[in-house]
């Protein structure tokens, strides 16, 4: 084998940890968006360098 068992644990939490990043920081764009709109929201993905895609997938997931 080419991985540790230690790999696989170590590859989950990372795996875990950004769907939940991904949850919060679409969970944040949406709170944006429904506040400004939409060009708050294309501003906002600049000023936290987030493409507009990446981020409007991130607002699917928090659905």
């Amino acid at each position: 084998m080419s991985y540790t068992d230690q790999d696989v644990r170590d590859g989950r939490r990372l795996v875990n940890d950004g769907r939940e990043n991904r949850l919060v920081i679409g969970d944040k764009l949406l709170s944006i968006t429904a506040l400004g709109g939409e060009g708050v929201f294309g501003r906002y993905c600049d000023e936290i360098s987030i493409s507009p895609q990446t981020a409007r997938q991130y607002c699917d997931s928090a659905h």
